[in-house]
Order: C-alpha cells, then sequence, then structure tokens
C-alpha cells in the first residue's frame, strides 16, 4: 500500500469504537473479593481495590507511555536522553566512537555462509545462490561488509538500527536498505506495542517535519538492547553519560592548557612602594615587549627588585584518572582495553580472560543479533529455506569436543558407531554395528560376547549374582586383535580347567606341527695338525660337529655391573643378525652347508615382533637385577625373543647368580692329547636339577 491510499484510509472517517465490558464488578470478582475478605463487611478489612479505569481482566499495556506520544514533533522526545544529545555527545567523546570503530571492525573481519533452515533437509544449492546474490549488495549498490557496518554502526552508536524493505514492482521484497535511525519515531498502539499493518507503525521525521509513514512491513527496526518502558533502544553512551562528560571536559582542560585562553600563565607581584599607575606603565612597557617579535622572548628580561613571580598552572599530568575514565566506556562497549593499545597492565593470563570475556558479551551477542535479523528476511521475505551463520571460528573445536565425547561413549559401549553416524551425518548402515567395549588389549568386546561369559548377572548392582560359579570357558577375543602387550600369565579359566578353556589365549601355545628334519651335513673330512702327515686324522672335534656362530665382537661392550655376566643393555636386533648372517655367505666365512641349515632352520621359525622384544628385554633386565639381588635364581619365561636366545640368558643369569653365592656353575670336561700332551678343556652351565648346581 502506497502512502498516499494509506493517507486516504486514514482520512477516512472513523467507526465508532464502544468497549465489550461496562463498568461493573463482574460477579465472579465480587464473589472471590468476599471469599478473601477484601470487602467492608469484614472488620478491618484491607478494603475492595479501585476499580480498574479500563474495566476487568483485559490486556494491559506494555507500559505507561505519555499521552499523545504518537503526535510528538520529534523522535525520542519524551525519553529522558534525545537523539540529538545523543549525537552531540557520541560526536564529540573520541574514545566512544573508538570503541564503536573497533566492535564494527571485528564483526567485519567474520566470514559468513548460508546453511540450511532447521528441520530442512532437501537440496539448497540453488537457494543459496540465491541468497549470496541478494546478500552480496543488500541494497542493489553497496557490498556486504561495508552495508553492514553502516547498520552496526546505527546500533552501536544510538541502538536505532534500522533496515528497509526494498521491493520490485510486483511488492516482493528484493532487499534491504540502511536508514538512519535517528530520524525514525516508533509509534504505538492503545495496548503500548507497535501497530500492525496497515496502521503504520513508524513516522520518518525530515528537517523536524513528518515526511512518511511506515508499516511493520517496511521497516525492520529492532533494538539490541530493548526496554520494558519503551519501544526505542538503549544506546551504550547512555550508560556512561557522566563519565563521558567528564572525559571530554577533562580533556578540554588539556586543550585550554596549550592554547591561548582569558587566564593568565602567571602573576607577578611588582615591590610595594609602586603605584597604581606605574603598576599599568610596567605591564604596557612589559608587553610591547612580549608581544613583539618572538626571538625577543628567549632573552634576559630585567625586572625590578621585588618583584614576584607565581605560575597560574603547576599541576603535573597523571594519567591515571584519564584511564580510568577510559575503561568505563570501553566496558560500556564490551571491549578490552588491551585491544585499543593500552596493554600497561596486562599479561598472558588476564589478556586471554578479557579477551574471552569480550568474545562472550561482546561479538557473539551481537553476532547472534546480526544472525536472526538476516536469517529472517531471508525466510519470510524471500521465502528461502536458509539460515544466515557468521563463521566465529567455534565450529572447529565444537567438532573436535563433539568428536571425543562420542569417541568415549562409543568405547564404553553407551552408543554403538552406526547410532554416531545417523545422528551426526543422517547417515544410517544397512548392518548396524552392534554395542562394544573398547580396550587397548582386546579391542572391540561386543556386548553378545561379554553377556555369553559373564553368568547370571545381578540387576540392582549390574555386577554377577553372589555365588555364581566361574563360567569354564574364558572370554575369546574378537578374531584379528591380539592383546597389546600380551598377558604374562594364562587366564583364570585355562589356569583351573586347562588349555581347552581357551584355546585362542595366546599364553597357551598351541601344539606345533612336526618340523621337517634340517638336511644332513655332508661329512667332513678329518682336520690334520700342524706337523703330522696329510691327512692324519686327529681325535676330537670335527667340521661335522655343526658348530657354527656369528662374530658379536663390540656388540655387548656397554655391559652392566647390575646385570647378570653376559646381559647386556644393548642386544643384536633380528635384523642385525640378518645382515650378519647375509654377510658371513658373501665374505665366505660361512660354508654353503651351513647357510642351508640356517636357511632352514629360519624359516621354520616365525621372525619375533621388535617391539615385544624391547619390551620384554627390558622386563628381563629388571627381573635379572631382583635375582641378583635376592641370590636365588628362577628362570625367566620368555615369549617374544627366540627360545634359544631365551635359554642363554638364563644360563647367563643364572651362572652370575650362583659364582656370588659360591656355588658350583660350570660342568667340565679335560681331554688330554697322547701325542702333543695338549689339554683340550670343554666346560658349560650347570642345568636346573644337576648334582652341584645348587637345585632340586
Amino acid at each position: 500500500m502506497s502512502v498516499r491510499s494509506r493517507a486516504a484510509v486514514l482520512d477516512a472517517p472513523p467507526a465508532t469504537v464502544s468497549k465489550g465490558f461496562g463498568t461493573g464488578v463482574p460477579p465472579a470478582i465480587e464473589a472471590a473479593e468476599a471469599r478473601s475478605q477484601m470487602t467492608p463487611t469484614s472488620p478491618f478489612s484491607p478494603g475492595e481495590p479501585i476499580g480498574p479505569y479500563d474495566g476487568f481482566s483485559r490486556t494491559p499495556r506494555t507500559h505507561d507511555f505519555v499521552t499523545g506520544t504518537n503526535i510528538s514533533a520529534r523522535p525520542r522526545i519524551h525519553e529522558a536522553v534525545a537523539f540529538s544529545t545523543l549525537k552531540g555527545l557520541f560526536n564529540s567523546y573520541d574514545v566512544a566512537r573508538i570503541c564503536v570503530r573497533h566492535r564494527i571492525a571485528s564483526l567485519r573481519s567474520l566470514d559468513y555462509k548460508l546453511v540450511s533452515a532447521e528441520g530442512y533437509e532437501g537440496d539448497i544449492a540453488a537457494e543459496v545462490a540465491e541468497g549470496k546474490r541478494v546478500l552480496k549488495r543488500p541494497d542493489g549498490k553497496t557490498l556486504f561488509k561495508p552495508w553492514l557496518a553502516k547498520y552496526l554502526r546505527g546500533v552501536l552508536s544510538y541502538d536505532a538500527g534500522t533496515l528497509y524493505r526494498m521491493r520490485n514492482r510486483a511488492g516482493r521484497p528484493v532487499g534491504l536498505s540502511v536508514l538512519d535511525g535517528t530520524m525514525i519515531a516508533p509509534l504505538q498502539d492503545y495496548w503500548g506495542n507497535p501497530p500492525d499493518a496497515p496502521a503504520p507503525a513508524y513516522v520518518q521525521y525530515v528537517q523536524g517535519l513528518p515526511w512518511n509513514w511506515l508499516t511493520l512491513d517496511d521497516l525492520i527496526y529492532e533494538p539490541y538492547d530493548p526496554r520494558d518502558d519503551s519501544l526505542y533502544g538503549t544506546a551504550p553512551l547512555e550508560d556512561i553519560l557522566l563519565n563521558a562528560n567528564t572525559d571530554i571536559r577533562f580533556q578540554l582542560y588539556f586543550l585550554e592548557r596549550f592554547t591561548q585562553g582569558n587566564l593568565p600563565a602567571g602573576f607577578a607581584s611588582s615591590p610595594d612602594t609602586w603605584s597604581p599607575d606605574q603598576i599599568e606603565q610596567f605591564q604596557e612597557y612589559w608587553d610591547a615587549f612580549m608581544l613583539g617579535d618572538q626571538s625577543r622572548k628567549h632573552q634576559i628580561r630585567w625586572i625590578p627588585s621585588g618583584s614576584k613571580l607565581a605560575w597560574t598552572n603547576e599541576k603535573d599530568f597523571t594519567d591515571a584518572f584519564s584511564l580510568f575514565l577510559m575503561r568505563k566506556t570501553c566496558s560500556a562497549y564490551s571491549i578490552v582495553p588491551s585491544d585499543l593499545g593500552f596493554t600497561e597492565s596486562v599479561n598472558k593470563s588476564s589478556g586471554e580472560s578479557q579477551a574471552d570475556v569480550q568474545h562472550r558479551v561482546g561479538d557473539l551477542p551481537m553476532a547472534m543479533h546480526v544472525q536472526d535479523i538476516l536469517t529472517a528476511f531471508l525466510q519470510d521475505d524471500l521465502q528461502l529455506p536458509l539460515r544466515f551463520s557468521f563463521d566465529l571460528g567455534e565450529e572447529q573445536d565444537d567438532r573436535l569436543n563433539q568428536a571425543q565425547t562420542d569417541d568415549i561413549y562409543v568405547k564404553n559401549g553407551t552408543v554403538s558407531s552406526s547410532e554416531v553416524r545417523e545422528w551426526r551425518f543422517g547417515l544410517s548402515d544397512p548392518q548396524p554395528v552392534p554395542r562394544a567395549f573398547y580396550t587397548e588389549r582386546a579391542g572391540p568386546i561386543p556386548l553378545s560376547a561379554l553377556l555369553a561369559v559373564a553368568g547370571p548377572v545381578d540387576p540392582a548392582s549390574a555386577a554377577p549374582e553372589p555365588g555364581a560359579p566361574l563360567p569354564h570357558k574364558a572370554f575369546a577375543p574378537v578374531e584379528g586383535v591380539l592383546p597389546n602387550p600380551p598377558p604374562k600369565e594364562p587366564g583364570l579359566a585355562v589356569q583351573r580347567y586347562g588349555p581347552e578353556a581357551n584355546p585362542q589365549d595366546p599364553t597357551v601355545a598351541p601344539a606345533a606341527p612336526a618340523a621337517p628334519a634340517p638336511p644332513a651335513l655332508p661329512a667332513a673330512a678329518p682336520v690334520a695338525k700342524e706337523g703330522d702327515g696329510a691327512g692324519a686324522p686327529t681325535a676330537g672335534i670335527t667340521t661335522a660337529t655343526g658348530l657354527y656362530s656369528y662374530d658379536l665382537q663390540g656388540a655387548n661392550a656397554a655391559e652392566d655391573d647390575d646385570e647378570p655376566d653376559g646381559v647386556s643393555k644393548r642386544y643384536m636386533t633380528v635384523g642385525e643378525a640378518r645382515q650378519a648372517y647375509r654377510d658371513g655367505v658373501a665374505h665366505g666365512r660361512i660354508t654353503p652347508e651351513v647357510a642351508a641349515l640356517v636357511e632352514a632352520r629360519m624359516a621354520a621359525e616365525r621372525e619375533p615382533d621388535e617391539a615385544l622384544v624391547v619390551k620384554e628385554m627390558a622386563a628381563f633386565r629388571r627381573f635379572a637385577k631382583a635375582r641378583r639381588r635376592d641370590g636365588e635364581w628362577r628362570d625367566f619365561e620368555f615369549r617374544a625373543v627366540p627360545p634359544v636366545r631365551g635359554h642363554n640368558l638364563n644360563d647367563s643369569g643364572r651362572l652370575a647368580v650362583r659364582k656370588e653365592a659360591g656355588e658350583v656353575a660350570v660342568a667340565g670336561l679335560a681331554v688330554l692329547a697322547a701325542d702333543t700332551g695338549r689339554v683340550l678343556m670343554l666346560q658349560r652351565a650347570v642345568e636346573p636339577g644337576e648334582d652341584g648346581g645348587g637345585a632340586s
């Protein structure tokens, strides 16, 4: 409806308005007052309440407005602070203008996006493109960021941000134009609310005269800090009127100090013998010198004896009071003083806490205010299923926290991963994943597997019922998941009922298939001694014994005195041993026959896990130290270390303990050569159970 057509409607003779209620008190209210003893029939009663002017149980007014408020000649003329006062004060106060500029720059730096409206699940690609096209230049001329700055200036300066709905010839909204909110005077109906269209809800004043009537369909007038006793908002400057006035006068005081004013810089007292005429004559003589050539002010001037000089302004400047006024202004605008460059009393801890306060009470509420207004415009006016959203940098943190929370819920069996997938992304699994508990050693434990071995459960305590027998079948972990690290002892069910209770227990070694016999070594020729005839046999060791070794010189250089003999801090890894073997074959130190035997042995043995070997060796070193202190050896049970290596380590530890205890540690064989008289000594560690070994 145009302005002219609305004026025609308003100029028509008004219809007769009659109230739908009378002046009498309704019978129900009279009966209730009598029961409450509010009538004069009760002695010393509080009395009947005065009858309301507008009837009983009617729609109340939102606030007590001034009579004739709609016919005021200026916007905000009936408020405590008029727009003209706010404008003059804001334009004169530099701190307030700096704070507003900072708040605008903070919100202008945020990116925005258009997302699907709440509850809408369709494709919004075309709608997003249309919404971005409109918001690129909301008024058809100004880009979004400068347009937003103009709107925010009206909100932060006077809390009178006003947007006009621009329409095409068909009457459909096509954009938003920023208006000066200080020119708009909200109208109100009988109950103190903005009148509904087509009745005018706002009046625009130009040059002090009413210029246009506007309805709720024409303007978006939403105060950021609304009040319950007025249709106007509350500007931040209204909360610090005295503070702003004091700060302005404080700055004017220093301005006059450095400019020419009516107050002399000082007073000089003349000698007592001078008459008034002489004082006036000397004053003219002095001014003639001082107001002449500026260079003469820096020359020496002689004054009569007895004259004294007193300065009128001897106050020292201090910034404590000005900083106090500035901080109050920053607080009104939800600004941290350090963001304005005042960092004299800010450390890292206080700076982070102040920045968090500014975000929570400053940028975040203002961003949500703008989001709500633009979202309503997109949905209600443009009919687009979109929602305007600023990127406040919180989405990444929220997603991380949500993912961590979901991970905890999934791992403790509260929900399944399929449920989380459907909640967060709207995707459903054809075959839902069951709920399970997750442990580092066993991996996922389905609830079905847990219930299978739990036995009877007490519903009150969720614990096994008192007296429930231990299941004869141990829990079997999920296939493909190995405990990490492997348990050092078999499970309780295996210990009580034997290995058949849990065939998947890694501590229970399965029956290994019979390994193929190693290839037989070829018969070797006896070793001939020096000085004997060629081919003369020597009794004893020959190359056919099958003894072989690697050169590990230097591998055990850093031995620990607290460890058993032969137990080094560094051991050759499997990779190093294999490389040494390959080097021995390449350089001819290992014969082809021995190489074939080693290859067959390595093929029959599985390659140990290096990480488990390292952990097991660390545990063995602690074990060896403890057994050596106790003076009694007990073999360490190796699971990751190869059997031959573990056997040798136990022998070395047992030998060291027996040596310190003075027991027989080795068994030997001495062989005397009949032809040369040389003695060949063969020694080995005493095995447990042998005589003299100190073992039973």
